[in-house]
């Protein structure tokens, strides 16, 4: 469960610095109060990583902690989408070198999002889909909080104090 949670952290909000990013103006600032949950409603893509002190990393990319364990990666093509419904899907190409896929829920309160992972499936045969039957259930859910801080309307950064993790979105 440790390597799902290392592969979806980034797609699932998990958890995120714009600050970082040269060019990026921060983010968090007054702007934040123009965005919200609608703001949130479509697809994005996945651009960058970050752990701890480390250095943000465009992806695709992988990051360890000091122990060399995967803490969270991201794939070249690792997108999010936020229905308007409250239904989440992420997918990524970065689990294990296979196509995989989540499902689950989301919400956004006073800049807090929330995403509830209650299916996980894999591309098995390698088609670049991940097939009805091919979902499992997470039982129990796994659930992923972060800080928002919106950088425009297009470009978001989440931020994850339980594993000081931060993922850069961007919206297709």
């Amino acid at each position: 469960m440790k390597t799902v949670r290392a592969r979806w952290k980034a797609a699932a909000a998990a958890a995120t610095v714009l600050m970082a990013l040269p060019g990026c103006g921060g983010g968090g600032g007054d702007d934040d109060d123009d965005f919200g949950r609608e703001t949130l409603v479509g697809t994005w893509r996945v651009r960058a990583i970050g752990l701890g002190r480390q250095a943000t990393q465009e992806c695709p990319a992988a990051l360890r902690d000091e122990s060399g364990e995967e803490v969270i990666a991201c794939g070249s093509d690792d997108r999010a989408l936020y229905e308007q419904d409250g239904s989440f899907v992420g997918e990524s190409d970065a689990f294990l070198g296979a196509r995989a896929q989540i499902r689950g829920t989301w919400d956004l309160d006073d800049r807090t999002l929330r995403v509830r992972i209650t299916q996980f499936g894999v591309d098995a045969d390698g088609s670049g889909a991940v097939d009805p039957g091919e979902f499992e259930d997470l039982d129990p859910p796994q659930v992923n909080t972060a800080a928002v801080r919106f950088d425009s309307a297009r470009r978001v950064l989440l931020e994850s104090e339980a594993d000081d993790t931060r993922t850069v979105l961007e919206k297709l």
